[in-house]
């Protein structure tokens, strides 16, 4: 299994785990398949490492409850209706850990992007990249990861 592969199942294997508990909502587990499916769709795209200072926008880890909401909001702005609250459900399980690390960026008057970071050796996949503002590029993101990631990189791959 090619690295990027790996990268999005241990990312996807993180994400379902939050839900495997003894007594799962109902409205989670439907989350997580809704979750799912939308995952199966997305494209996994190799990308330049930047290191391009960049301005008008700032990079939040998501350390604290508060932050984990408002990352699965965003995330969950993908959907609409009943939809939308069943996958805000799924995300809204997640427990913080270094397995996964979650990002938020504003711009000064709210969230414009939000996506996870999973790192296997010197390879990073930033996945469900969701960006809310045309201002801010694909690249535009991973410039600020790679301006932040203390630990040196080789490659990123992205999936949107």
């Amino acid at each position: 299994m090619s690295i990027s592969n790996q990268l999005v199942e241990a990312k996807n294997q993180w994400l379902s785990s939050h839900v495997d508990v003894p007594y799962p909502t109902k409205e989670s587990l439907l989350g997580r398949s809704l979750y799912q499916e939308y995952s199966k769709q997305c494209s996994i795209e190799p990308v330049e490492v930047s290191n391009e200072d960049i301005v008008g926008f700032d990079l939040h880890k998501v350390d604290f409850h508060r932050l984990t909401v408002m990352f699965a909001d965003l995330q969950a702005s993908r959907w609409k209706g009943e939809e939308r609250a069943l996958v805000l459900e799924f995300l809204s399980q997640i427990i913080l850990d270094d397995v996964v690390e979650l990002y938020i960026v504003g711009d000064g008057s709210g969230l414009v992007s939000a996506f996870t970071l999973t790192k296997i050796e010197h390879s990073l996949l930033i996945g469900d990249l969701i960006i809310t503002q045309s201002d801010l590029l694909q690249q535009d993101v991973v410039a600020m990861v790679n301006k932040v990631y203390a630990e040196p990189v080789t490659h990123i791959w992205v999936e949107a």
